[in-house]
C-alpha cells in the first residue's frame, strides 16, 4: 500500500513539474512572440524608408551639396521634432546626417 501512495505522490509531483514546465514555455513563447513582432513592425518600417533614402541620396548625387542643402531646409526643426518618429520617412535627424556623410564625398 505505501509503494502505492509513493507512487501516486511521484506521478503527482511529476505533474505538478510539468504543469509548471508548460507555463514557463508558454510565458517564454510569449516573450519571444512580442520581440518578433517588435522586430517586424520596425522592419516594415524601414523598409517603406527605403524609397525616401533613395530618394535623398539620388539628390545628393544628382544635384550635389545644393540637393542636402534642400533637404536641410525642409528637415530643419528644434531638436525635439527632428528626433520624432514618422511612419512614412526616417527621423530628420538620421536624414540629415545621412545626406550630411554622403556630402563629404563630394
Amino acid at each position: 500500500m505505501s509503494i502505492l501512495l509513493s507512487n501516486r505522490a511521484r506521478i503527482a509531483q511529476t505533474r505538478r513539474g510539468l504543469d509548471q514546465s508548460s507555463i514557463e514555455i508558454e510565458n517564454w513563447l510569449k516573450d519571444r512572440k512580442r520581440v518578433w513582432e517588435y522586430f517586424r513592425k520596425k522592419f516594415d518600417q524601414r523598409s517603406r524608408w527605403s524609397e525616401e533614402i533613395f530618394a535623398d541620396l539620388f539628390s545628393v548625387l544628382a544635384t550635389g551639396p545644393w540637393g542636402a542643402w534642400a533637404m536641410a531646409e525642409l528637415e530643419m526643426a528644434d531638436e525635439a521634432s527632428m528626433l520624432v518618429d514618422r511612419p512614412r520617412y526616417p527621423k530628420s535627424i538620421a536624414r540629415l546626417s545621412l545626406l550630411y556623410h554622403r556630402t563629404l564625398s563630394f
